[in-house]
């Protein structure tokens, strides 16, 4: 499916903002990326004026803007960078400006708002392509024509200073093009799993977990492997995370087979012990 010809995913009002500076109004086009090869699409367009290019060279934030009594979609985009800044008739919206932007450090999306001591129930952090220790998938028809995926159990990797661990998963995303037609896309993730229940406040230093345990995979396979965002669903919210969303983190170099260091007979291990010893390093050490 081409994203470019395709319709946007999400339309909504928003506000580029700098402290410095008066909050532009914005009228924003944005396309999810499909699977981690793909990148995320920004159209955003505003009035020509002042405002709008005392923001040039600055570091801004896009935050969404509605005017629901019960609010339930927010976007906000930190680390945004404008590169230039166009006349463009965007359909009716005559007069209107686009702004081309040179990068976002991340975007955060979420869904139906709730109360942050609401305890998360799905939790995993997607990666950047890989095929080591990814589960083996075997995909079967059933008698009615519909196809299942049958997958391999899973390698784990214990975080016990965590009371949790780590499982390399693929997850399926379903990507809606018309009423008739959609695509699914299938990449892997580091699929968090605990005893104890984990609140909103912890997902960041879950967060930094997610990229060690990505950092020593990446030695172990001999290929890059890096944490491109986060992604958690509690009772009433599913919230989304996006690095680098315009070029998404991606291992400069393919994926060589056979190529890794340490078998995967041996994987579980490795990363058991890797884990402990790089948690009792400092930071200054890492």
């Amino acid at each position: 499916m081409d994203i470019q010809n395709s319709e946007p995913d999400k339309q909504f009002d928003a506000y580029l903002r700098h402290p410095g500076c008066r909050d532009v109004l914005c009228y924003v086009h944005i396309w999810m990326p499909r699977g981690n090869r793909s990148d995320m699409r920004i159209d955003i367009f505003a009035q020509y004026g002042n405002d709008l290019k005392a923001l040039m060279g600055r570091v801004c934030r896009l935050e969404s803007e509605t005017y629901e009594t019960s609010k339930t979609f927010e976007f906000i985009g930190s680390g945004v960078y404008i590169k230039s800044v166009a006349m463009k008739n965007p359909g009716r919206r005559a007069g209107r400006a686009r702004i081309q932007l040179l990068a976002i450090s991340d975007v955060v999306i979420r869904n139906l708002p709730c109360d942050s001591n609401e305890k998360i129930s799905y939790l995993n952090f997607p990666l950047s392509d890989i095929s080591f220790a990814v589960q083996n998938e075997c995909v079967v028809p059933d008698y009615r024509g519909q196809l299942l995926i049958e997958e391999e159990k899973g390698y784990v990797i214990p975080c016990p200073q965590y009371s949790g661990f780590f499982t390399i998963k693929k997850n399926a995303d379903w990507v809606h093009h018309s009423k008739n037609e959609k695509s699914v896309y299938r990449f892997p993730v580091l699929l968090w799993k605990s005893d104890i229940s984990v609140s909103q406040e912890n997902v960041t230093v879950l967060e930094k977990l997610a990229d060690d345990v990505a950092l020593l995979i990446s030695f172990a396979a001999r290929h890059r492997v890096l944490v491109q965002g986060c992604d958690y669903s509690c009772a009433r919210e599913k919230y989304q995370k996006l690095r680098n969303p315009l070029e998404r983190n991606k291992s400069p170099v393919s994926e060589i087979p056979n190529n890794e260091l340490i078998p995967l007979d041996s994987f579980e291990n490795f990363m058991s012990a890797a884990l402990e010893c790089w948690n009792s390093f400092s930071e200054k050490i890492r």
